[in-house]
């Protein structure tokens, strides 16, 4: 289309107009035409591509004389051309032309992105097997800079590395102070594209690893593994780290920080909160409850309940002691035990000689209680105390099945005194708030920090404790099964539950039939996680559905026969695994589904039994997996949503990583869990629809995982279930804008605050659960 401005005609023949150019070359050729109505003649033209400038070539362009021969005598020569060179990444091109001396007009703009090989750092070895071959890498993380200060002590190296020669990916040694690694595959479409006609690449020629730095100085090298068995240097730089909480940057609110400030606030508003407690509709009544088991820690347990805002109506002492309190206007009794037929009061509090409570707590308590009066039962957050160490406990909302793994609720809780004195004289505190939990009707957090608890209680005393807890648990909820601590200390508990039943599991998997390579070979997906199904797992009573493109093989087919599968074909041209997946569960006949991505390997061979197992408590309705990359890091142990979007939280940790206060470790409730591996009732899967098919490549399963919550079910993680994800061998991860704009719409008023993670004190990018302030959102 020819361009008029004032009396220039012109148009750029070459390259093609679009928002953003994409290539893989390292020259670009540009070429039009242009021409003055006034002088009859070519205008000077130049590109420039950042600081560089080309000249633009005469070009014979007899179509475009003859053209506009109405004109006049238009020049042959109104063409031009040039070729430039293109900077490796995103520029822009400006094609120009020169209206007077030294004055520039731009014609036009045009965005381009560079992935060409020529413009990649890049190296040649010479083999005296192989000849010569071409190494190709590129290092995205860390920069490269000889010496840098880090702030974080999980720090993400990346890149990528190929061999031209074989068409293949190259490992590369991450060699950190004395340790050395092997970076993780990823996949790279970009870097695979940009050597189309080079040679044929596979999709995961990319790496990645998350590496945990120790304080101060250090070297980080890394290394190409030929397959020549050389060990060729690529990069190295001098890392120094130095916590920002330890780097004196005073422009940083720390968590510290934080709760000075917030204690100061308080002193600040006592009169306003004085008058609000007057003028409260509901003013209850508590109970503090002590258990001594040191009396010296006593007294500082005694003087924040003085301290409270909101006055306490009675304290029990509890236990071996000959302290006496000094009167004053709450009532102070003493027993040798708990005496739960004797509290008074609308609700009771918990607490251990030592442990003590935020001078806000009670008030704090009250004003939740005049918000929700129907509520039974409130925890809040707390801070553990060892010596001079802090723990801060950002505690999820309600979650029953995390409550199994250990108490999470613990003591400071705020619990109704009329169900407390149904609970029939529990065997410690963990049995007590098992047992409540049970008859509550409504259970809530305040999350806010109001206690603190010293960590100097014995683990075997209270371990044992939690074991019997639990077994009496299992009793009254009818479930048999067995449980041993979760780790050494007896910090938290494994229950493995024998299933009443035996129901039929309809596995349902949508493929696209690909064979990838895997360890220098072929590996056909599909068939691969139908024999690991078939080998490796210990739970018989299973149905396997595949959903196809129509695209596999005759051997496919076959050995799909063989095994026994069930097959539907998705025969619409655009992908959507969400109407694959609801195309798939459709001719399920299990009472259980069990969506799985081709791309899986099974670690435990009883995967199917340690999901099936939470199924039988009502209040389930999706189970997932703990799913790992192949170097067993962690790639999900449960989604939660960041800034609104979901989220996997602690990728890339050990295999054996407890998380945070044993997110990982042990069972726990989240928002989400992925699709890529997950449990759920059929009879949900069709009361709520199935998947959202709006939502046809991102956010489907999380969109799932928040439809069922919306029937008042729980989703579980659970760590006892292991399998290796090759995460998209299948297909490239791609975010759909519009899906995330449907997502973000229909999910805006859940997905502001993940009830499941704080996002006020705890990391978002991403969320690892490590404890820091985002001051955005307080």
């Amino acid at each position: 289309m020819n361009v008029e401005s004032g009396d220039l005609r012109f148009h750029i023949d070459e390259p093609d107009k679009v928002e953003v150019l994409i290539t893989a070359r390292s020259t670009i050729r540009i070429s039009g035409w242009a021409v003055d109505l006034r002088t009859l003649h070519r205008p000077k033209i130049r590109i420039r591509v950042g600081k560089s400038e080309y000249a633009a070539s005469a070009v014979p362009r007899q179509d475009v004389q003859e053209a506009l021969a109405i004109f006049g005598a238009i020049p042959v020569d109104s063409g031009f051309a040039s070729k430039i060179e293109l900077p490796f990444g995103r520029s822009v091109i400006d094609v120009e032309t020169e209206d007077a001396p030294g004055q520039w007009r731009t014609l036009r703009r045009q965005a381009i992105l560079c992935f060409s090989i020529a413009r990649i750092f890049s190296f040649r070895t010479r083999s005296q097997v192989s000849g010569s071959r071409g190494y190709y890498f590129h290092i995205d993380r860390p920069k490269r800079r000889r010496f840098e200060l880090v702030e974080n002590r999980r720090m993400l190296v990346s890149g990528w590395a190929i061999d031209t020669g074989t068409g293949k990916r190259l490992n590369v040694e991450i060699k950190i102070g004395g340790e050395s690694y092997t970076g993780n595959p990823k996949a790279r479409e970009d870097v695979a594209n940009a050597f189309v006609g080079v040679c044929s690449l596979p999709l995961e020629c990319g790496f990645e690893l998350l590496v945990t730095l120790s304080i101060g100085i250090q070297k980080i090298e890394l290394f190409l593994l030929t397959p020549d068995d050389e060990r060729v240097p690529i990069f190295s730089s001098w890392l120094l780290f130095v916590p920002w909480s330890l780097s004196n940057q005073e422009d940083k609110l720390t968590y510290r920080k934080w709760k000075e400030i917030n204690q100061k606030l308080v002193e600040q508003q006592l009169p306003e909160l004085r008058d609000h407690i007057t003028n409260m509709l509901y003013r209850p009544k508590f109970t503090v409850v002590i258990y001594v088991d040191n009396e010296a820690d006593l007294k500082a347990t005694l003087v924040s309940i003085k301290q409270q805002i909101y006055a306490c109506s009675q304290v029990w002492i509890c236990g071996s002691t000959s302290m006496k309190v000094e009167r004053s206007t709450t009532d102070v009794r003493y027993a040798s035990t708990i005496p739960w037929m004797e509290l008074t009061g609308d609700f009771v509090i918990f607490l251990r000689s030592g442990y003590t409570l935020r001078r806000e707590a009670l008030y704090s308590f009250a004003s939740f209680l005049n918000r929700d009066p129907n509520a039974d039962l409130i925890y809040a957050d707390e801070e553990r105390q060892n010596g001079s160490d802090i723990l801060s406990f950002f505690k999820p909302a309600w979650s029953p099945d995390y409550l199994e793994s250990f108490n999470y609720i613990g003591y400071g809780a705020c619990f109704r005194i009329s169900l407390a004195n149904l609970c029939s004289k529990p065997a410690g505190h963990y049995d007590f708030v098992l047992r409540f939990t049970e008859i509550a009707r409504r259970v809530c957090h305040v999350d806010q920090v109001l206690f603190t608890c010293a960590g100097r209680e014995s683990k075997g005393s209270e371990g044992q404790a939690g074991v019997a807890a639990l077994e009496s648990r299992l009793l009254r909820t009818g479930r048999k099964g067995q449980v041993t601590p979760g780790n050494q200390e007896l910090e938290y508990f494994r229950i493995k539950v024998e299933p009443s039943e035996k129901p039929l599991v309809s596995v349902v998997i949508p493929t696209a039939g690909q064979v990838v390579q895997h360890n220098d070979q072929p590996l056909d997906l599909i068939l691969n996680c139908v024999a690991q199904i078939r080998d490796r797992t210990s739970y018989k009573n299973i149905e396997i559905v595949v959903v196809d493109n129509d695209d596999l093989s005759h051997r496919q087919l076959a050995t799909l026969e063989q095994a026994q599968c069930k097959r539907i074909t998705f025969r619409e041209p655009k992908f959507n695994v969400a109407k694959k997946l609801n195309l798939g569960a459709s001719i399920a006949s299990g009472d259980i589904l069990l969506l799985l991505n081709d791309d899986i390997e099974i670690l435990s061979t009883d995967w199917i039994e340690r999901m099936l197992e939470h199924f039988e408590k009502p209040h389930v309705g999706v189970v997932g997996p703990k799913l790992l990359y192949r170097d067993l890091t962690t790639q999900h142990v449960g989604v939660v949503h960041n800034s609104g979007n979901p989220d996997h939280v602690r990728r890339l940790f050990p295999r054996d990583d407890a998380g945070y206060f044993f997110s990982t470790g042990g069972v726990r409730n989240f928002g989400a869990v992925t699709g890529a591996c997950m449990m759920t009732r059929r009879s949900v899967y069709q009361e709520v629809g199935g998947y959202s098919e709006e939502l046809a490549i991102s956010y489907n399963d999380t969109d799932y995982c928040m439809k069922v919550q919306r029937l008042g079910l729980s989703i579980v993680y659970t760590p006892y279930a292991e399998l290796i994800h090759f995460e998209s061998q299948s297909r490239v991860p791609k975010l759909d804008i519009d899906e995330a704009h449907w997502y973000q719409q229909t999910w805006a008023r859940e997905s502001v605050s993940d009830p499941y993670y704080n996002e006020r004190f705890l990391s978002v990018a991403s969320p690892t659960f490590e404890v820091t302030i985002n001051p955005r959102l307080l």
